[in-house]
């Protein structure tokens, strides 16, 4: 193990994550975007936006959040992050929407009007990264159910999803969440679980 993976483990695990959670807006090396795999055309030369601004509106829509510990669902967080300016906005130029599409080029193109609206893209992001990064992290709890379908929009006919985030209904900034993204300065951890 290296030096800092043991000091790492030496350290309080909040604290740990907390410096994950900060580093991870910035020098992460996966565009989250990728696991969205329904939309293709994403490898296509410059067409997504640098993923670093996009986690960081992410990362500023949590640090924003209303108090810990309420529940918000995910339409209105997207409503707070639009309303606030925090854009995980994914193509480099308006043209590069022609480049995405769902199953086939022409007819599935996100290009088309209606098709790329907040939701499908920048809304399907920010669900990843709430799923995949913050919530694996620990810092926010989720409410998850089977994903509804997408199949009134063209080329999405035989699609079940747009994404295995789709599901998520809404999330919570629990105690470590707010220590990591700093609205707090002390880590105090919740109640535990209730047996079941």
């Amino acid at each position: 193990m290296t030096t800092r993976g043991r000091k790492a483990l030496a350290a309080p695990a909040h604290e740990t994550i907390r410096h994950l959670g900060r580093r991870w807006l910035s020098h992460g090396v996966l565009d989250e975007f990728s696991r969205i795999e329904a939309v293709k055309g994403q490898r296509a030369a410059n067409v997504l936006s640098a993923a670093g601004p996009r986690r960081k509106a992410v990362g500023a829509a949590l640090a924003e959040w209303r108090p810990s510990g309420e529940w918000m669902a995910v339409d209105e967080l997207f409503k707070a992050m639009r309303t606030a300016g925090h854009d995980p906005y994914l193509v480099r130029f308006e043209r590069a929407l022609w480049t995405l599409y769902l199953e086939d080029a022409q007819h599935g193109s996100l290009g088309y009007d209606g098709h790329h609206d907040w939701l499908v893209l920048q809304g399907r992001y920010t669900l990843c990264v709430l799923f995949e990064y913050a919530a694996t992290l620990g810092l926010v709890d989720v409410q998850y159910i089977d994903p509804d379908d997408f199949r009134h929009m063209w080329g999405a006919d035989w699609l079940q999803r747009l994404s295995r985030y789709d599901g998520l209904l809404a999330i919570r900034l629990n105690p470590l969440g707010a220590y990591a993204t700093g609205r707090t300065d002390e880590y105090e951890p919740g109640p535990a679980p209730a047996a079941g």
